[in-house]
């Protein structure tokens, strides 16, 4: 059995070393691998220049797709900002667009499904102040998924600094509206925790600016929530921020007054469309690709120019005369972007109901779902990327590189061998056994300065026609060699060994556990040989032999599929920040840092506990108030894709914060309360620890018997008669 290493490089010498932060929408995992030279075997794919690739490759029609995606950006419920969000007008126009180009495509069966989600309209927010001249001034605001009616509202406004617990006292806040600012502070959740906060003390709302990356004036960027549509938030600009804080400077008792305006309402149960369409094949295996539509401000690139890629890849299959093997079907999602309130897990909503509610037998039809939409084709790209999950990397590492070695672009792979590391739609179908494969922009400059912002926009941004096109060519080469395989070409040791290589990690661990991996890991090494040999053999065969093969195929495709569920279904959960983690990880680490805090308070170091209870359960979150947090950890993920996937208790490492920060000053502080808070939060974590350890074993043993039988059941297949 061979272990790969768990490092990040570019494919090309050239690219930098880029990590995605876990609080972006994808999740890749901080050490995930991107490799140029995989252990990947022997190419099972067709060339790229083969007479289907070409035909493709000149039926690509860009005019068509840029034609989709500025229709859609031109959307919006607020004719200032924009925002076709979850269930709003705005989408549902943006939906008539999605199906109106598929059946231009020429797409077969298009079909519209309805799917219950949080609805949310936004059509506009503003508030107005006298300047130092008694001029009028009007700030346009963005939006939060809250609800808030508000028609030319006098009220007052108050700085309420980054919107810690600490910034609020001797502060008097209730009614009105507070202007906060999170620079060096950022974090998506940190947004919802604002407003809760704020809430708690008795304000209006909030206005905030969030985190960003880059200074650009006048831009708008809403960052993630998480929290319940009545603690609302709105987002400022930086530079409406500013003015904000020169006026307040100028008042007596630090208190502006405004003229609020506000139209933004959440309703439950309200219906997103999902819209699809497909060019049938002969066989039950069905290749997937998707994006959503829905979007905040204008997004003309997340997501509009990757359901427009979406498309085009559509119409040049369709317009080349492809005639797959298998059916090839395209998913435009709604409430992609936010689709349930209250929750960290509230995107990609339309997706998850899509696979879950609405057509749960795609997920087993899937050979695999692939998403075009992080390519992000704005001006003079010269970066790109792609994310896998573990189970297809090397397959898409061998498909797309034939591609991407006669492009112009440094192209970096981000890959963990996680059973689930991608979290836009296509990584929450993958939570369903569907192995994915999505674009990545390369760096992550889009996802700082740009993304949920309203700058997200081609006046802006530029526009790269030729990124555009390779985008399509990238992920209709993907379609073709997908369709070729007999067999999903998954790859059952990376996910396996990652689970092995994890434990060696652990403060304790179980012996029994880890033997079973040794031998699951040998066997999926096998059956992953076998899977790829028996592809091989598929298109180097004919007649009889390629009948026969096929014939068997619908029977193994099954299997590995229930294969590749269980897995997923064993080994994904959610750790407390949203980032999909193998079960024992939270609870491993959260061990060590308790064991060090403990260390660090019998020494009567309290900053040292407080460094490493900061990075333990719920601690990031000290700053706030305790009620702050008890809502937060009791709150209920059951209508999300994260449900059923969450390890519980939550570590309560904040109240031990709070309790230690009291005493810090102290010369000799008396640290014992905090102590025995500690050891019983570091025994809950060892017993979780231990139940966790137990219930990966029981499921390894029901895996790795099945793990080995598949590979034993394709071996025959493989050989040179049939």
């Amino acid at each position: 059995m061979k272990r790969r290493p768990c490092t990040t490089i570019s494919l090309f010498a050239l690219a930098a070393v880029l990590f995605v932060a876990a609080a972006l929408m994808t999740s890749c995992k901080q050490d995930a691998e991107a490799t140029t030279s995989p252990d990947i075997g022997e190419s099972i794919v067709v060339s790229a220049f083969s007479r289907e690739y070409q035909d493709f490759e000149l039926a690509v029609d860009l005019d068509f797709s840029k034609d989709v995606m500025e229709r859609l950006s031109a959307l919006g419920d607020d004719p200032s900002t924009g925002f076709r969000t979850a269930g709003s007008p705005a989408e549902t126009e943006a939906a008539a667009i999605v199906e109106a180009a598929m059946r231009r495509a020429g797409l077969q069966n298009v079909t519209r499904d309805s799917a219950p989600v949080d609805a949310w309209t936004f059509k506009g927010a503003n508030l107005l102040f006298e300047d130092r001249r008694g001029e009028q001034v009007r700030i346009v605001l963005g939006g939060y998924p809250v609800n808030l009616i508000a028609e030319r509202q006098e009220l007052m406004l108050v700085d309420g600094g980054a919107g810690k617990t600490a910034d609020y006292e001797g502060l008097d806040v209730r009614g009105k509206l507070v202007l906060l600012n999170a620079d060096g502070d950022g974090g998506d959740k940190d947004a919802g925790f604002r407003a809760v906060q704020a809430k708690a003390a008795g304000a209006k709302a909030v206005i905030f600016c969030p985190d960003a990356d880059a200074d650009i004036d006048g831009k708008l960027l809403t960052s993630g929530f998480g929290a319940p549509s009545d603690a609302p938030a709105f987002a400022v600009s930086e530079e409406g921020r500013e003015l904000l804080k020169t006026a307040l400077k100028r008042t007596e008792n630090g208190e502006l007054p405004v003229i609020f305006n506000s139209d933004s309402v959440v309703a439950g149960g309200a219906p997103t469309e999902n819209i699809w369409g497909e060019i049938p094949g002969k066989s039950a295996d069905v290749v997937y690709m998707l994006s959503n539509y829905d979007g905040f401000y204008r997004s003309a690139f997340e997501p509009a120019s990757g359901v427009s890629a979406m498309l085009g890849v559509a119409k040049a299959l369709c317009d080349s005369g492809f005639l797959p093997n298998k059916t090839i079907r395209f998913v435009a999602c709604g409430a992609g972007e936010w689709g349930a309130v209250d929750t960290l897990f509230d995107r990609d909503a339309g997706a998850w109901r899509q696979i879950s509610r609405v057509h749960p037998e795609w997920a087993e039809q899937a050979f695999a779902v692939m998403n075009a939409d992080a390519a992000y084709p704005t001006g003079n790209k010269f970066r790109f990327g792609m994310a896998a999950t573990g189970d297809i990397y090397a397959f898409a590492h061998r498909s797309a590189g034939q591609l991407i070695e006669t492009s112009m672009y440094d192209f970096t792979w981000y890959s963990s061998e996680s059973p689930s590391d991608i979290m836009t739609e296509d990584g929450v179908w993958s939570l369903f056994g569907v192995p994915a494969v999505a674009a990545r922009p390369g760096d992550d400059a889009f996802y700082g300065d740009y993304r949920h912002s309203s700058n997200d926009t081609v006046d802006v941004l530029g526009f790269d026609d030729d990124a555009y096109r390779f985008t399509q060519l990238l992920f209709g080469k993907l379609i073709l060699d997908l369709d070729e395989a007999a067999v999903r070409p998954l790859d059952f040791e990376a996910n396996v060994t990652e689970v092995l290589v994890s434990l060696e990690a652990l403060p304790a661990s179980s012996a029994r556990l880890a033997a079973v991996l040794e031998t699951a890991a040998e066997d999926a090494e096998a059956l992953t040989a076998n899977i790829d040999a028996l592809n091989i053999r598929y298109l180097e065969s004919e007649g009889e032999t390629r009948a026969s093969i096929s014939a068997a195929a619908a029977d193994l495709n099954r299997e590995l599929y229930a294969l590749n569920r269980m897995m997923r279904d064993a080994f994904v959960r959610f750790g407390e920040s949203g980032t999909p983690i193998l079960p024992h990880e939270e609870a491993g680490r959260n061990t060590v840092l308790l064991n060090e805090a403990l260390t660090a308070m019998r020494a009567l170091d309290a900053e040292g506990a407080i460094a490493a209870l900061k990075n333990a359960g719920m601690g990031r979150y000290a700053d706030y108030d305790a009620r702050v947090c008890d809502y937060f950890a009791a709150r209920d993920n059951a209508e999300t894709w994260a449900a059923g996937r969450e390890n519980g208790p939550v570590c309560r490492a904040d109240v031990v914060i709070r309790s230690l920060r009291q005493k810090i000053k102290d010369k000799d502080p008396d640290l014992s309360a905090e102590i025995d808070e500690t050891e019983t939060l570091l025994s809950q974590e060892e017993l979780l620890l231990r139940e966790i350890l137990n219930e990966e074993l029981s499921m390894v043993e029901t895996i790795a018997p099945r793990i080995s039988k598949a590979a034993g059941d394709i071996a025959p297949l493989t050989a040179a008669k049939q």
